[in-house]
Order: structure tokens, then sequence, then C-alpha cells
């Protein structure tokens, strides 16, 4: 399709999606202000509600002089209006039906040999990612963990639950859905649940039971909070192990690591003796597990997270240091005057980030000093794919605490300005996907409608 230009092609998918986008905003409460000057300014579920205020007023008058009953005079309005709606909503459902068109046109534009929307969002978002084209994110913002009980009681478990919200390439995943999710313990080891693997419902907001406008998810799910045993590798809580060797971990440097039965994070389950790793002299110590040992196989389009917990003796000082694969060493530096309580230490990665010929999980203790005898203990490893609700990927970590029933977390997911980001906005509500984007794109110089959208790379033409 050499006869159009890029710009041409993607106008016709910006209009397709300007069209359905015109066409919400009319039908949503949400997207028009229900205080407009006139009643044609206002949108279609403020006029059908007024329809039915104005229905029940005549019934309440009909009913007072001729006797008849409210059903009878507003039943009929309020079919018919129920009956519109739903048509209206069918014809917001069909939003697809207009873009995909679009989108295959862009297709063919590059040359791409697919036809289903879904596959040519994922061809063209790898054809972005290689040319390092972004198009405006929609602006969508994940507020931080807000932990406590309905009516603002503290948590009795002291573990959290971690987001993400960027992909391999550090981009905005920008199909969110804006609403408040909330993290409920309903299951602890007194209820059905075992300790430290404390089961959680995840609720949504209510959806719009009308279907004109989009407001909550109505989705909910359940999950528990994960422990050594979720962890992809092997003998992660340190459990099996002889004098100084830990199975299927290979020790390297000249610094000493030994069991110790007495100082551990939390006993995880399965464990009959806990147990942690103590790291001592001030020589560097390494603990190393080749991905081969599990022969492991990462799913390229899922993040995972690595969790551990640390404890450093009241005079050590030192680096604590983590390397996964190709991603590069992440570093946790340690003072005992401040870390001589546990605390954990994390990352997110994903398989493109770390993939290599032979990679290795790698936990490094190096310039180890203090007086006496400074020693760094570490347990409670996790690596663990993250689980999804509504796009967002987290994870559910308990602490030394166990979680207890209605222990409870909330994260606020917040929609960015509206009419900003509309092609990623309507590839979410038409095909729960988008395409990689960034909050300020640079200018698109070819062709129209505004360069908001899409962005090319410096020197294109």
């Amino acid at each position: 399709m050499a006869d159009i230009t890029e710009a041409e092609a993607r106008n016709i998918v910006e209009f397709a999606v300007i069209t359905v986008n015109e066409f919400e905003k009319y039908l949503s409460e949400a997207n028009q202000s229900v205080e407009a000057a006139t009643e044609l300014n206002q949108n279609f579920e403020v006029i059908s509600n007024k329809i039915l205020q104005a229905a029940q007023q005549c019934s309440d008058t009909f009913a007072n002089s001729d006797g008849k009953t409210h059903t009878e005079l507003e039943l009929p309005i309020h079919n018919a209006v129920a009956s519109f709606r739903s048509s209206l909503v069918g014809v917001k459902q069909q939003a697809s039906s207009l873009i995909a068109p679009a989108l295959r046109v862009l297709a063919q534009f590059h040359g791409f040999l697919e036809t289903d929307p879904a596959t040519i969002i994922q061809k063209l978002s790898q054809y972005y990612r290689d040319t390092g084209r972004r198009i405006q994110s929609r602006g969508v913002s994940v507020a931080s963990t807000s932990a406590g009980k309905v009516g603002g009681t503290s948590n009795t478990g002291n573990g959290t639950v971690y987001t993400h919200t960027t992909d391999e390439k550090g981009d905005p995943i920008d199909n969110f859905w804006p609403e408040t999710v909330e993290f409920r313990c309903i299951a602890d080891e007194h209820s059905g649940a075992t300790e430290h693997q404390e089961r959680f419902e995840i609720r949504g907001e209510p959806a719009n039971p009308s279907g004109l406008s989009i407001t909550g998810s109505g989705n909910s799910t359940t999950d528990t909070a994960k422990t050594p045993s979720d962890s992809i590798l092997l003998n992660s809580s340190f459990t099996s192990y002889s004098g100084s060797t830990f199975t299927n971990w290979v020790k390297g440097g000249s610094g000493t690591v030994a069991a110790d039965t007495t100082t551990y994070y939390r006993d995880s389950t399965g464990e009959t003796t806990p147990v942690a790793i103590k790291f001592t002299t001030t020589s560097s110590s390494t603990l190393t597990q080749p991905f081969s040992t599990r022969r492991l196989q990462l799913d390229p389009n899922v993040p995972y997270m690595w969790h551990l917990a640390y404890k450093a003796s009241s005079t050590a000082t030192g680096n604590l240091k983590v390397t996964v694969g190709d991603q590069g060493v992440q570093t946790a530096a340690f003072n005992g005057a401040s870390d001589s309580d546990w605390q954990v230490f994390n990352r997110v990665f994903w398989f493109d980030n770390v993939n290599k010929e032979s990679p290795n999980f790698v936990i490094t203790v190096d310039s180890l000093a203090g007086s006496g005898t400074p020693s760094l203990h570490i347990d409670d490893l996790i690596v663990t794919p993250m689980s999804t609700f509504n796009n967002l990927p987290y994870c559910i970590f308990g602490g030394s605490n166990p979680f207890l029933v209605n222990d409870r977390f909330t994260i606020d997911v917040t929609a960015g300005t509206a009419g900003v980001g509309l092609v990623n906005e309507w590839l979410w509500k038409a095909y729960n996907s988008y395409l990689p984007c960034e909050a300020s794109p640079a200018a698109y110089s070819e062709g129209t409608p505004s360069a908001r959208d899409w962005r090319d790379p410096a020197g294109y033409s």
C-alpha cells in the first residue's frame, strides 16, 4: 500500500478512535457535565434519567386523579428507555468493529501479514519498540499500597503488596483499569489457609450497571501470599544443606558461609527447622544457582520478582548484591546501626532483561566490615512470576508476622486527563491492549491530525 503515507494510515486509526470516543462522551455521565446549560448539551444517561423522573411525576399525578397504579403508567416508559439504552450500549460495544479495519490498513502499510486486531497490535508494538517509536500514554497512575483494616486499625501481618507499572523496555504499561483495588485477607492459618500463605480476595469497584460508561471493572479473584515454596529456584529457603554446602547452590569467593538455625526471618511452609545463611569474614562470598539447575524457562510476557530478607549484625557494614542473568547488579548497602532488624530487598525483572547464554541467579556479599565478627544473614528468598489483576502486576509478600483475616490493602489506580492518549484508551477498551507509549512523546511532523498520539524517531522524514 505504497500509494498512501504512513500519516494517512495513522489518521484512519485516529479518526476511528475519535468517532467512538465522541459517541461514548454523549452516552456517558462520567464524560460530560450533568450541569450543562441546556438539555441538548447533556449526555444521554442524564437525559434518559430525566425521562424516567418525568414519567414518575406524571404517574403520581394520574394515580391520584384516576386511581391507576404506578406500574401501569411507568412500566411502558421504563421498558422503552431500557430497550433504547440497551441498543446504544450494543453500538458502543461494536467500537472494535470500527477500529479493526483501520488497524488493518496500518498493518498493510507496514507490510504485516496479520489481519487479527490483537495480533496486529502485537506486531505494531514490536515494530515501535524496535524503531524507538512511542505514542501518547493515557497517564494512568498507580498509588503506593495503603495498609490498614476497615475502620483504621493496623494490619496484624507486616507484609505488603507490591505492584509494577512498566514493561521490559521501561515504558508505561498502559491498559490498567482506573479504580481502587482492595486486597483483603479472607483465610489465615486458623481458618483454612497455611501460615504465611494466607488467602486474599482481590476486588475492583462495581461496574456501571447501565453499561453506558466505564466506572469500576466489577472483577474479583483470589490469590495467596508468597513463600519460598512458591519460588522458581530450588532450595530457596536454604533448609537443605550439609555443613557449609547448600543444596543446588554453588559457593564462590573466600568468605565463610554457614547455616544458622537460631537467627532466621520466618518459618516458611514445610520447614521443620528454619534456616538462614550467615555470611562472615571480610572476604567476598557468592552463592550461585544456574538456571540450568532446574532448566528454568521464563514467560517473556510476564514480569518476575525476586524478594529476600537480610539482617546485619550491629557493627556490620557492606554490600548485598543480586544479579539475575544479564540484568545489571542490584545493590543494597547495609549498615548494622540501622539494619540490625530484618530488612527486605527486591526487584522486578523480565525475560528480555535477563536472557543470556547460561544465565545464573547470584547472591554476593562483599566489603563486609565491622568490629568483632561482622555478619550478614540472608533468608526467605522468593523468585516468582507476578500475578495480574486487570493487567496490573502484583505480588503479595508476607513478613515475619503472618497475616490474619481482615488484614487489608488498597491501591488507587487513577485515570489520566480525559482526551489524552485516546489511541491507547480505545485499544484498551476495545482489545485490552496498548502500544508502546510515554507521557510526553516528541512531535510527529508528517501529516495531520495533531501529533499528540504519535511519535517517530529523531530524523524521521
